[in-house]
């Protein structure tokens, strides 16, 4: 067995500016909802948003709708706690 050095778990990975810009939406997505982090669904709302990149039109051929994800998203949305 080869002995390697270990992964650090540190590591910044490079991003493209469609990627950092789909961050950016989901953050926004995430924050206008009042979700305290950003979910996997707020991030395919967002790439379906980014029309310069691939994945949106890849995404609309697949049947997926901005739509039908904001909704699958307030299903989900914790329940705020009441202010009494």
């Amino acid at each position: 067995m080869v002995h390697s050095d270990p992964i650090p778990s540190d590591t910044d990975i490079p991003a493209s500016d469609s990627v950092k810009r789909t961050f950016k939406e989901a953050t926004t997505l995430a924050e206008g909802e009042e979700w305290r982090e950003v979910q996997p669904l707020h991030l395919l709302a967002a790439a379906l948003r980014d029309e310069t990149g691939g994945v949106a039109s890849i995404l609309r051929r697949a049947g997926v709708t901005e739509g039908a994800i904001l909704k699958a998203l307030r299903k989900r949305r914790p329940k705020k706690p009441d202010s009494d």
